[in-house]
């Protein structure tokens, strides 16, 4: 699949190209995406503003294209200061990714989205559960295990959603 317009500025990470997608997608594509895809999963802090007007945006059955997006931003104050600088570079970013803008473009990016922040998941847990085998009592260290275990399971199956194999 090749891009409808090259990037403009840096080149397109996954979560520039996903959040690039939504933007042009129609909210019937974008809706069932969106319910797999948590906040968190982009690794970039300021596309999550980003991610969470369009959520929004698709949920009110309301338009959720740059425009309307960097208009919602600035009615909820999140481009004030430094961060919301940042903010605004990644959703205009974002929408100059050269995103694909076809129905099957949101869930292939998620897709990809979603498998960095799974191996990121797992290294978190691992550091995490180093550190815990040092400092916790005994009590607690098969929860955390446990904790860990559901949330990983959580995000494989939202990860095989997206890939159709669930």
């Amino acid at each position: 699949m090749s891009h409808a317009y090259p990037p403009i500025g840096p080149d397109p990470t996954p979560e520039l190209l996903f959040v690039g997608s939504l933007l042009f997608a129609d909210t019937e594509h974008v809706k069932p995406v969106l319910e797999l895809v948590a906040d968190d999963d982009l690794d970039q802090v300021y596309l999550r503003p980003v991610l969470a007007v369009i959520r929004d945006l698709v949920a009110a059955d309301r338009l959720h294209d740059g425009a309307v997006v960097g208009g919602e931003l600035q009615r909820r104050g999140a481009l004030a200061g430094e961060s919301g600088r940042l903010t605004l570079r990644a959703l205009a970013d974002a929408s100059t990714s050269g995103a694909v803008a076809n129905h099957s473009a949101p869930p292939c990016y998620a897709a990809a989205v979603v498998a960095d922040a799974y191996r990121r998941r797992f290294e978190t847990a691992g550091h995490a559960l180093a550190e815990a085998a040092m400092d916790f009592a005994e009590d607690d260290l098969l929860p955390l295990l446990r904790s860990v275990g559901t949330e990983a399971v959580r995000h494989a199956e939202r990860l095989a959603k997206l890939r159709g194999v669930a």
